[in-house]
């Protein structure tokens, strides 16, 4: 079996946590960490408030994935 792929989530509103439930519910082995200020609750997600608590999330993603509003990039 091939190794999860690690992907980083940035933003779970709408359109980020249809993302995550679509990868949550596929069979592609992948390990998820999201950086969202408000609760995520997804248990088999690592969860951070902001991206500064995320720096080894960040290291280790193979993928980032930005699900914000441009507005909210800053």
């Amino acid at each position: 079996m091939a190794s999860a792929k690690n992907i980083l989530l940035i933003g779970c509103g709408k359109m980020g946590s249809a993302l995550l439930s679509g990868w949550i519910n596929s069979k592609i082995p992948v390990s998820i960490s999201v950086v969202e200020p408000q609760n995520v609750a997804e248990p088999s997600v690592t969860h951070f408030k902001n991206l500064s608590d995320a720096k080894a999330a960040l290291a280790g993603a193979e993928a980032i994935i930005l699900a914000i509003k441009p507005q909210n990039l800053h």
